[in-house]
């Protein structure tokens, strides 16, 4: 049974809501959520957290670690993370399902983006 909260990391910083949408292909966006799924779906295991479907409503905190310039808040596209989690831990990622989310980030010497899901 998976306890609340849960936290896990990837090794891949949160890239911008101008990147994905704005200025990429739709061949370049499907590589990219191919990307964040696969790298999601590893750090769920590798934390050993197993496929389970969370009750409603949870909180999500995406904090994003850059070794360049750190993104805007307002800027991270949390998409990209919270998609490969339908299945795994929600059941959607509508707002029926998720309370919040909250989206940060900072200079690191190490890429990487810190995903927490908890009780909302």
């Amino acid at each position: 049974m998976v306890r609340l909260p849960l936290t896990f990391t990837i090794s891949l910083s949160p890239v911008s809501l101008n990147q994905f949408f704005g200025r990429a292909s739709w061949h370049t966006r499907r590589k990219l959520q191919h990307t964040f799924k696969v790298a999601v779906l590893r750090g769920l295991s590798q934390a050993g957290i197993e496929r389970e479907i969370l009750p409603p409503k949870v909180g999500i905190t995406i904090v994003g670690r850059y070794t360049g310039r750190v993104l805007d808040h307002d800027n991270i596209a949390a998409k990209l993370i919270i998609d490969p989690l339908k299945g795994y831990l929600l059941a959607d990622d509508s707002p029926e399902y998720i309370a919040w989310i909250k989206l940060s980030g900072y200079k690191s010497d190490q890429p990487g983006t810190e995903i927490t899901l908890e009780q909302a």
